[in-house]
């Protein structure tokens, strides 16, 4: 928990001493690591890094159709834009899986699409909807900045969200079938999951960030893979219960000081 790890501040980074990271553990074991991340909070500032091989600060899941590669390219230029795209993209984590085939590996892949409602415009449903597609700030500070939000505006934010989240499930698709080919499927343990949820004027405003209310704290958490069945468990979980789940399937002791459980294991604490 922060409480434990200590990033609770922008300037803050993880300490060494107190916070072994799950990438440390799995590289002690000879694993080879690769974190494909969009920076932001997972940039190597706060620490995340310790015990990847490598670790790159492009998102990995958008391409040249996207919002952020026109950003990119006002950032970089228009050659480094489409230099780092290809070189860190998602073709370039087809080209690290087929690499390290034949190796342990733990992979990390991280996206901003969803967070920022960005998705090739193929994914969007608003004229099937009877959208007219209004401009829409993606951003409330307050109740008379949400108040400014027509029924016809609050609605056209939920079609970005929902055709970004459609987006990020294709590229789901495209990893597991690149997985499948590579015959590493049935051998690999894949967890997806988010740092948040999104408020959408249930208690007043948009995104997150501002509440604690239920939209914003419950996530999705899927675990799929060697020792996974097919059920859903309905106990409170929390993230920090992702590392010691991910380790107990792989015959691992728990990370020092971790404060989490195996979610698949029988000591659920009460919560």
């Amino acid at each position: 928990l922060p409480s434990v790890h200590g990033v609770v501040a922008h300037e803050r980074t993880l300490s060494a001493v107190r916070t072994v990271t799950l990438a440390e553990r799995l590289a002690a074991q000879g694993y080879v690591t690769r974190a494909f991340t969009a920076g932001g909070f997972l940039g190597p500032v706060f620490g995340l890094e310790r015990g990847f091989d490598e670790w790159s600060v492009v998102d990995p899941w958008r391409g040249r159709d996207s919002h952020y590669f026109r950003t990119l390219e006002k950032r970089r230029g228009k050659a480094q834009a489409a230099a780092e795209v290809e070189a860190l993209g998602f073709e370039a984590v087809r080209g690290w899986l087929a690499e390290h085939a034949h190796e342990r590996f733990f992979l990390f892949l991280h996206t901003y699409s969803v967070h920022d409602y960005d998705a090739p415009e193929r994914f969007l449903r608003c004229r099937e909807l009877g959208c007219a597609r209004p401009e829409v700030p993606l951003r409330t500070r307050g109740a008379e900045e949400a108040a400014a939000y027509t029924p016809a505006m609050r609605a056209h934010v939920r079609h970005l969200y929902e055709a970004a989240v459609r987006f990020t499930d294709e590229r789901l698709g495209e990893l597991l079938t690149e997985l499948e080919r590579l015959g590493l499927l049935a051998n690999t343990l894949l967890a997806v999951t988010s740092d948040h949820g999104e408020e959408f004027f249930e208690h007043g405003q948009l995104q997150h960030g501002l509440t604690l209310h239920e939209e914003v704290l419950r996530v999705p958490l899927v675990l799929a893979g060697p020792g996974v069945g097919a059920r859903e468990l309905a106990r409170p979980a929390m993230l920090c219960d992702l590392a010691p789940t991910i380790l107990a399937r792989l015959g691992l002791a728990p990370l020092a000081h971790a404060q989490g459980v195996d979610l698949l294991g029988p000591d659920w604490p009460a919560r």
